[in-house]
């Protein structure tokens, strides 16, 4: 099941340490994305049973081409017990579903993984030859400046 962290605050904790470990990002930092705010939504968490078994953060990047930030997945983790079961797909379709009901009209990801995020409709923008980072968008359909 994916909800929003909020919903568990037990489970915070834990969040932070698995982002701390797997990107060395520090826990300050991470605090700061991982509460819903007025510009992005808060983070989501993945729990089997009464377990945290992943989760996914968003945060906004100011665009060098627009003059609104633009809305990033910043993380998805998803525990090692739990890899290749489905976990960061369902993530991230969480994710759109979240993004969508916000209104928002394009969010991207920086990734080394960027068939999770193909296969869920995501189109790859650039692949740097250097890191072999890919940057994925994904249009949700959202008009935000409609009324």
């Amino acid at each position: 099941m994916i909800v929003p962290l909020t919903e568990h605050p037990e489970f915070h904790e834990v969040v932070v340490q698995w982002l701390h470990s797997e990107w060395s990002v520090a826990a300050s930092e991470i605090e700061t994305f991982l509460p819903p705010s007025d510009v992005r939504p808060g983070a989501l968490v993945a729990t089997s049973g009464d377990q945290p078994i992943g989760a996914l953060a968003f945060k906004r990047h100011q665009s060098r081409f627009q003059s609104s930030a633009e809305l990033w997945i910043n993380a998805v983790y998803v525990h090692p017990d739990h890899r290749g079961q489905g976990v960061g797909g369902q993530l991230v379709r969480a994710a759109m579903d979240v993004c969508r009901a916000h209104g928002v009209a394009q969010v991207f990801a920086y990734t080394d993984v960027p068939g999770l995020y193909s296969t869920c409709g995501w189109q790859r923008l650039f692949l740097s030859p250097d890191s072999g980072m890919s940057t994925m968008v994904y249009e949700t359909g959202c008009n935000p400046n409609s009324d």
